[in-house]
């Protein structure tokens, strides 16, 4: 292998200076000389490895540079110098950092393994002493490397662990999420309340203008009625009294009557008697037997046919006052009944009314209160950023 500037590798160039100087390490000797082929692959395979040790390198110093000026950004900041700090635009900045950290560190296992291959590899043509130095480097590359895997460690533990003001923000933000919620579901707990209630008020006030309607109807029936319970009550009370003389015409009838037979029959007797004294009569007795049976059994139909009439109007007119008696009867406990709604209507409407009023109030203070609390905490979060 040449040692020419274009065939060194780009690793070696970059630390050379760093982990020995040239007197250090004992000259190189140079192996015989390989077939074109073997040196040919050789030549490949150690650029490829000084190029991508070379932009290790590179990354190495550059990542060292951004934790550096991380560092001096953060203290800067908790000094209070400098711009304001933006959790959001540092934690971002963190992640991109963590993840730079990441592949450069699995860039330098892959490096390290490719390394140990190149040696093995170049232990058949170089001298065991120069290898030995070399592996003694690449081991102080390693501990370098766990220094920095340190580095990347604290790092991002420093990063990913919030500070005490972020908790503090956070543990408010979650506060005020959490009072935000409450009043939220309170709200809607109210307004579901409310049109429970106005619902409610809704079916009362038209139960009540039913029952307003309904009295109403039941005023108009009983004045339309009243008249015909009138002229019933008179009817009645006429026929009754009617009925009451008919009744005391007939007994004096049958007073009358009872006399005038009585006196027939005396006059009969009496006559028979002189009759029997001048002369013998057929004996008529029998026939006038049969005469008085004939006229008590005209007399007794006529008298319960002219009862059974004067029954039966009588039991019309009782029929026909009856029912007038029974709707008369069932306006009334219709008209208390509705009375009885309309008192209870009344009766329960004050309370609502004031509920609302007291509800009305109380989600308008709510409101006030809640605007006040949240414009209060707010003016915390923003005093606390600042």
């Amino acid at each position: 292998m040449s040692c020419s500037p274009e065939r060194m590798s780009s690793y070696r160039r970059h630390f050379e200076g760093t982990f020995a100087a040239p007197s250090t390490y004992p000259p190189r000797m140079l192996s015989p000389s390989p077939t074109r082929k073997e040196t040919h692959q050789r030549s490949t395979s150690f650029t490829q490895g000084g190029g991508m040790m070379d932009r290790k390198a590179v990354s190495s110093r550059v990542g060292l540079g951004s934790s550096v000026s991380m560092g001096n950004l953060c203290f800067d900041m908790s000094m209070g110098h400098g711009p304001k700090l933006d959790l959001d635009a540092a934690a971002a900045e963190n992640q991109t950092f963590i993840k730079a950290r990441t592949s450069e560190r699995q860039e330098m296992v892959n490096l390290n393994d490719r390394l140990a291959v190149y040696i093995e590899k170049a232990s058949k043509y170089t001298q065991i002493d120069y290898i030995f130095s070399f592996i003694g480097y690449v081991r102080t590359l390693e501990s370098k490397n766990k220094l920095l895997e340190t580095e990347i460690e604290a790092l991002r533990s420093r990063y990913t662990k919030p500070s005490g003001l972020r908790q503090l923000y956070e543990a408010q933000l979650k506060a005020l999420t959490r009072d935000v919620e409450q009043m939220r579901v309170q709200r809607d707990m109210s307004v579901a309340a409310k049109e429970v209630v106005l619902g409610q008020l809704d079916a009362l006030k038209a139960k009540c203008e039913e029952e307003v309607e309904a009295r109403k109807k039941a005023k108009q029936d009983i004045e339309t009625l009243r008249p015909d319970v009138d002229k019933a009550t008179s009817a009645q009370i006429a026929l009754e009294k009617h009925l009451e003389q008919l009744e005391a015409e007939l007994a004096f009838m049958q007073k009358i009557h009872k006399e005038e037979i009585e006196e027939l029959m005396q006059q009969i007797y009496s006559a028979a008697c002189k009759v029997e004294a001048s002369y013998e009569l057929p004996d008529l007795s029998t026939a006038l037997r049969q005469i008085q049976s004939q006229y008590d059994s005209i007399a007794a139909k006529n008298l319960q046919d002219m009862d059974t009439w004067y029954r039966s109007k009588f039991q019309d007119l009782s029929n026909t006052s009856t029912k007038h008696v029974e709707s008369v009867r069932s306006v009334r406990d219709e008209i208390t009944g509705h009375k009885r709604d309309v008192s209870m209507i009344f009766y329960l409407l004050p309370p609502v009314l004031n509920f609302f009023k007291i509800w009305f109030g109380a989600r308008a203070d709510s409101g006030q209160r809640t605007g006040i609390g949240l414009t209060e905490k707010e003016e915390r979060v923003f005093r606390g950023s600042d």
